[in-house]
């Protein structure tokens, strides 16, 4: 946070914080570092890039930096914070990895479900199928045995009425 007179009001860095950073320079441009802070903020996005040097890599600007600015009139203050961009992008992989590791296990989970719920569908069927050809071979005894109250079932309750009542008029005709 600092005024427009650029003065720093609160800085993480304690040698910065309290100090006039006016004479504080974009290692790049050559202009100072808080008239382009307050430049941005009439921008749309109010950002700004630029090199930096990190805390553990002292006078090194070589390091991509952002910071977004908001101007507070009512005290005259510039808040701004920043970010490295490769922190930003770490963070931004490390989220990007989480969904596709999520997605891919919703996936495998989907597919699992589906099988168990395809299997679930296709043995009565398949148990029907093979008592329709049982039954088309001549073997009037069989009966298809599918419990539930789904269209499957209603289907073989069907079917096994049906054998059994041509079952029953067999036996009438041949007696």
């Amino acid at each position: 946070i600092f005024d427009s007179q650029l003065n720093m009001i609160i800085h993480p860095n304690p040698n910065i914080e309290h100090t006039n950073f006016s004479k504080l320079l974009n290692p790049i441009t050559g202009k100072s570092i808080g008239k382009e802070l307050i430049a941005v903020t009439n921008q749309p996005g109010s950002m700004l890039r630029y090199q930096w040097d990190r805390p553990d890599d002292i006078n090194n600007y070589i390091y991509d930096k952002i910071s977004w600015v908001r101007y507070y009139e009512p005290f005259d203050w510039y808040i701004a914070t920043s970010v490295y961009l490769d922190e930003l992008n770490s963070s931004s992989h490390r989220l990007r990895n989480r969904v596709f590791w999520v997605s891919v296990g919703m996936a495998i989970i989907l597919i699992a479900l589906s099988v168990i719920y395809l299997q679930k569908m296709l043995v009565p069927i398949q148990s029907l199928s093979e008592m329709t050809k049982r039954v088309e071979d001549g073997d009037l005894d069989v009966r298809c045995h599918v419990a539930g109250n789904d269209e499957i079932s209603v289907l073989t309750s069907g079917f096994n009425r049906m054998v059994g009542e041509v079952e029953t008029s067999r036996a009438r005709i041949e007696y």
